[in-house]
């Protein structure tokens, strides 16, 4: 049931390489974020690029 669901919301069918892309810059872009919060109370020592790149290049996603 949440399958059909997705398919009549999303634009693409589930699984495909486009969407599968989207979802990874989403992603990628909440990582950042996160980090940024962190870094922004003081919770992470390391500048953001540090951080965040590791991060986004684990996921195939890139930060540059």
């Amino acid at each position: 049931m949440a399958r059909s669901i997705i398919r009549r919301t999303s634009p693409l069918p589930m699984g495909q390489p486009s969407e599968l892309a989207h979802l990874r810059v989403v992603a990628g872009y909440d990582v950042y974020l996160g980090m940024a919060a962190l870094h922004r109370i003081g919770a992470v020592d390391d500048p953001l690029d540090r951080s965040v790149e590791p991060a986004l290049a684990e996921m195939g996603v890139s930060g540059g």
